[in-house]
């Protein structure tokens, strides 16, 4: 379940890597302004596989290393090193695990396979629509070959939790350095299969994306101590120069400037903000290895539910799930010749990007930190015109004000002088685009953001609202009363 890189590099190059053992992380090169454009894919399929950056993303929980590694060649076996992985991580195989040596081509030829499957290339194609409306990626953009040049040169190994397979990437018949630390990563996430089932923890078609990510940063944060825990105590410093080596050697062929902000952020979430996590919500003793095994696993029992509890881990910490925001009877909001395609979840990092793909990195992070919970829907009509409704809940009327006002002037970076303000009032400002019209709004702590073709359909869109409770009646007994009459959730 590693895949990915290293939700989520700059235009061209890197920079100059800091003090220390390992090269500057390229995710840090994407929180500037006007690095790319935004993302959401499906979550599972991401973050399904460990990428060169994830090995270089710090700050993780990373012990010392040490020079008394084992050197033989049991230990640096396929056997040994897996054997080592479940040692580290406090937990014994319950099963054996097919493992697969494959060379850069075949995992590409993989990756292909992957992104051409129907629900994953039906998915891509409405997010296509989804990013493109909320100017997250240039109109005609292919989400899938930007997927299979990010992955495809990137990725190190993968855990497939459908067939029970783990592959690692290598131009050899053995294991080097770098193939270990991967492999040791992607076992732990065999493990956490066995253990928790990932399939139930992040289903592949789960509405709600913004859980899947925070899942996967978790799932991540464990791989990635486990595969760090593993270079400091196996490898001697002859086998972690290597293997530095080998990552550097990945990024000269691989253009990060080309890949959209969306892609590379949401990619890089789970391997960059899930270890930052991890160190927050655990004791010190624990992150030393004292303890680790069954400290992590509570976690697994009670997984972070959103974005925001991994960017804030005292939300995690004091239990501060995200709300439901509901949006109402969106079947004829639009009329007969539009129908919904899809509903879910904007989460915290979805906002922090809406607004950084066109402002500063700190105004959109200080923008979007309020975020306590959201729903989206897209629409489509017969030719082919798409329309979207975000209504976002926030922590508290400033909150909401303070998103209202980042996300105002990204809109104005967005258009620039073609940009037409149509009308403006408190709490609501409604403009004409060179793509239609865009409203956006808020009452209290609630704000609207509604993107369609025409003035009087946003306007239908923003007045959309939840059905109110029967009156008389507590909602929660009226579900409990009414039984099978109530219609089940998206």
């Amino acid at each position: 379940m590693t895949e990915g890189p290293a939700p989520l590099a700059r235009a061209t190059g890197r920079e100059p890597a800091p003090a220390g053992d390992e090269p500057l992380p390229p995710a840090r090169l994407a929180r500037r302004r006007g690095a790319g454009r935004p993302c959401r894919l499906a979550a599972w399929l991401l973050a399904s596989a460990l990428l060169a950056a994830a090995l270089l993303a710090g700050p993780a929980a990373r012990p010392a290393p040490t020079d008394a590694a084992p050197t033989s060649q049991e230990a640096n076996s396929w056997e040994g090193v897996l054997a080592r992985a479940a040692d580290l991580r406090g937990l014994a195989p319950k099963a054996p695990v097919p493992r697969t040596l494959v060379s850069r081509e075949e995992l590409q030829r993989r990756v292909v396979e992957q992104l051409s499957r129907g629900p994953v290339a039906e998915r891509l194609a409405t997010n296509t629509k989804l990013l493109t409306a909320l100017g997250l990626l240039e109109r005609g953009a292919d989400l899938r070959g930007l997927l299979l040049q990010f992955r495809g040169g990137l990725v190190l190994g993968q855990y497939d939790p459908e067939s029970k397979q783990l592959w690692v990437v290598t131009g050899d018949s053995v294991l080097g350095p770098l193939e270990r630390v991967t492999a040791a990563h992607e076992f732990t996430h065999a493990l956490q299969d066995q253990y928790f089932d990932l399939l139930r923890l992040r289903p592949s078609n789960a509405p709600n994306a913004d859980r899947s990510l925070a899942i996967s940063a978790l799932l991540e944060a464990d791989g990635g101590y486990i595969g760090e825990r593993y270079a400091a105590t196996a490898l001697n410093a002859a086998e972690r120069e290597e293997r530095r080596r080998q990552i550097r050697d990945l990024y000269r062929d691989v253009n990060l400037g080309e890949i959209p902000l969306v892609v590379r952020e949401q990619s890089y979430f789970p391997y960059v903000e899930g270890p930052r996590w991890l160190r927050q919500v655990l004791s010190a003793e624990a992150l030393r290895g004292e303890g680790y095994g069954p400290a992590v696993d509570r976690l697994f029992q009670n997984p972070p539910e959103s974005t925001a509890q991994i960017l804030h881990p005292e939300r995690y910490q004091r239990h501060q799930a995200p709300v439901t925001v509901a949006l109402g009877d969106t079947s004829q909001v639009l009329g007969t010749s539009w129908h919904e395609t899809r509903q879910g979840v904007l989460g915290e990092l979805d906002h922090r990007l809406l607004v950084q793909h066109y402002l500063d990195a700190s105004v959109a992070a200080k923008a979007a930190e309020g975020w306590a919970g959201s729903t989206y829907a897209l629409f489509e009509d017969a030719a082919h015109e798409v329309a979207v409704l975000v209504r976002t809940r926030w922590d508290d009327a400033g909150e909401a004000g303070e998103w209202l006002e980042a996300y105002g002037n990204a809109v104005q970076a967005r258009y620039g002088s073609s940009l037409e303000l149509l009308d403006e009032r408190p709490g609501r400002r409604l403009w004409h685009t060179r793509d239609g019209a865009l409203l956006l709004g808020g009452e209290g702590a609630e704000t609207v953001l509604a993107l369609a073709p025409t003035r009087v359909q946003v306007e239908r869109l923003a007045a959309l609202q939840a059905d109110p409770p029967l009156r008389g009646l507590d909602p929660r007994a009226a579900t409990l009363t009414l039984g099978l009459l109530v219609a089940p959730g998206r």
